[in-house]
């Protein structure tokens, strides 16, 4: 059973907006509901209001009862998408905190044990109120909180679960800049950071020391030699251990005694038994260098309507060999936003080469068939993997605090020549395979 429920920004602050300003009455709505599942673990994720038409059995300010026609009308959108539903209604004169009462609790039983016979997907209530989202899961005749519920788009909400944080002296500095509400949201985050190499290094530690409540690191590699530069939280020793990258940078955050929580995933983001290990998470971030991982990250964040940033790096060599450009690019993929597909930074031929044996991708590379995918290590150093990894971690900072209402979600930087640019596209192609993941 699955206590975690996301919903797009966009979409989730128009419901509410519409609902609520029917205050001081009570009003509400039917939404499609969607379960993805990876190995053992379920996320809901909130999809496209029903057009049900308004018509109320009962509706008050502390009384709301849709009619048999209404019903109807959402189980049949229901079972043509083959989805589940939400019931999502308002409670406009509740102060804190927000939830269902024992009417609400008693209708939701009544209509799951009607809907478990006709819908092919979870059902939930949500309950909308000045203070935030609250809201149960009904399965086989019980009801469990929802006890994490998450509004994600260029302004993070997460509503339930999220504990509570005295302020410290380890955030004043912080707290000054993000303000007591901003800095307690992110002390109460859960991120995960797959690949902490050079570059997932630098930024989970940067994550840990601002203070992010919990992150999941993923990663298959192991430490060489050559890591130990670019590798922050590991030493030389962890290299000539041969520690797989993920133990050695999840304990060296641990001995920062900074309070946030480190769990490592030794394995690989492509193994959907991986990916589970990302469906309680509320932002991604994306520090791979392989295209297919990065499609496999694309995928489960559109579909499980998680905020997204992609950070990559390259170092530019002039043919002389002397350094001419280090570059890096950050992109916010948003659950209504544009994806890595979309903007056009995922190759499905060298996805089709990543994903071969290794012993058929050596006859086609030895015929000549594959070219550019294997050969030396890519260039890199310091201080470029560390300023894309501030980057991501200033993305952050904005998802908290308003700071991205306004800013490009796609950027890149030239380091050298002290160079930004904007990468357009605020909107997804429609012709994109995740308009189909979306739906």
């Amino acid at each position: 059973m699955s206590t975690y429920l996301a919903a797009g920004g966009g979409r989730a602050r128009r419901l509410a907006d519409d609902l609520l300003g029917a205050a001081p009455s009570e009003s509400g709505a039917f939404a499609l509901l969607h379960a993805v599942t990876r190995g053992s673990e379920t996320r809901l994720v909130l999809g496209d209001p029903i057009d049900v038409g308004i018509s109320w059995e009962q509706q008050g300010p502390d009384v709301l009862e849709p009619t048999g026609a209404m019903i109807s009308a959402a189980v049949s959108a229901a079972q043509r998408r083959r989805s589940g539903l939400a019931f999502i209604h308002t409670h406009p004169l509740d102060a804190a905190p927000l939830q269902l009462s024992p009417i609400d609790m008693h209708t939701t039983r009544r209509l799951g044990a009607a809907f478990a016979e006709l819908l092919d997907g979870p059902f939930v209530s949500v309950v909308i109120g000045r203070a935030g989202w609250a809201g149960v899961e009904y399965q086989k005749g019980r009801l469990t909180p929802l006890r994490r519920i998450c509004i994600a788009g260029r302004r993070l909400e997460i509503h339930g679960d999220v504990g509570t944080h005295e302020h410290e002296a380890l955030d004043d500095r912080q707290q000054r800049a993000l303000g007591s509400s901003g800095n307690a949201l992110l002390r109460g985050l859960r991120v995960g950071v797959v690949g902490v190499g050079g570059l997932g290094a630098p930024l989970a530690e940067t994550l840990a020391r601002m203070g992010v409540g919990s992150l999941t690191l993923i990663d298959d590699d192991m430490l060489e030699l050559s890591n130990v530069r670019r590798v922050f939280a590991v030493t030389r020793d962890d290299a000539e251990r041969a520690r797989s990258k993920v133990e050695a940078v999840a304990a060296g955050l641990g001995r920062l005694g900074v309070g946030t929580s480190v769990r490592a995933v030794h394995g690989d983001i492509r193994n959907p038994q991986i990916q589970e290990q990302l469906l309680n998470c509320d932002v991604l971030f994306s520090a791979t260098d392989t295209h297919s991982s990065r499609a496999a990250m694309t995928e489960l964040a559109v579909r499980g309507c998680c905020v997204m940033i992609d950070l990559g790096v390259r170092v530019g060599i002039r043919g002389g060999g002397e350094l001419d450009s280090l570059l890096f690019e950050r992109r916010i993929q948003l659950p209504d936003g544009p994806c890595l597909w979309c903007w056009g930074r995922l190759d499905a031929h060298r996805i089709r080469v990543e994903l071969m044996s290794a012993f058929e991708r050596d006859a086609l590379l030895a015929e000549g068939y594959v070219t550019g995918i294997a050969g030396e290590p890519e260039p890199s150093v310091a201080a470029l993997t560390v300023c894309a990894a501030g980057a991501g971690a200033a993305a952050l900072l904005g998802l908290v605090s308003a700071g991205l209402d306004r800013a490009p979600l796609g950027s890149s930087f030239e380091l050298l020549r002290s160079e930004a640019y904007s990468l357009d596209r605020d909107h997804p192609d429609p012709e994109c395979i995740c308009a189909r993941w979306r739906t």
